[in-house]
């Protein structure tokens, strides 16, 4: 999904699409635009990372460096949220960590893999958004755009139906999806 479709439906949730169409169709708005528009990308921004941090982790695998029991944060390519596992590069030990402010105390030296979950970078216009595996559809997107949207904008009671619409959208989500069967028409 893109940015632009996101945005689309959620100027159309909010009725704005009018007034925020010129920008959502130009490649670098999320630069200039309308005080509108601009609130609008900014809860996008937002949001997206609302749910990496709150719903779905985002998830990697990194090869680092342990030197002195240590690895920093800003030696790994991505904001680090949640520290999971530090193991060898075979696989086959398991080192203890702890996480600290600045860095994660590891129990060895030497290469290391690092699973960690992280917060995305602050999209642009042109970006795809990941849907977290499938998880998040772009209605569901939208629906949470134009909740922080109208939050943003003081318009309270609003944002809370946009939220608990986005809500009900998660929980939809989360709930496990399998076989649907009918049971069997009866006749008389």
């Amino acid at each position: 999904m893109t940015v632009r479709d996101i945005l689309t439906m959620a100027s159309q949730f909010l009725n704005i699409s009018d007034e925020v169409k010129d920008y959502i169709d130009q490649d670098d708005s999320d630069k200039t635009g309308s005080k509108t528009f601009k609130n609008l990308f900014n809860a996008l921004n937002i949001v997206y990372k609302e749910i990496a941090s709150d719903y779905y982790a985002l998830m990697t695998e990194e090869q680092v460096r342990v030197e002195n029991n240590k690895v920093f944060y800003f030696d790994l390519s991505k904001q680090v949220k949640d520290v999971y596992s530090v193991v060898s590069l075979d696989g086959c030990s398991t080192y203890k960590f702890k996480s600290f402010d600045e860095y994660i105390s590891v129990g060895c030296n030497g290469l290391v893999k690092i699973v960690y979950s992280y917060l995305p970078q602050d999209i642009k216009m042109t970006d795809t958004v990941y849907n977290f595996a499938g998880r998040v559809s772009t209605r569901t997107f939208a629906l949470a755009v134009a909740s922080e949207y109208c939050f943003i904008s003081n318009i309270f009671d609003d944002a809370k139906i946009w939220h608990e619409r986005f809500c009900e959208s998660i929980k939809n989500n989360l709930s496990k999806k399998g076989n649907i069967y009918l049971a069997k028409r009866k006749w008389l």
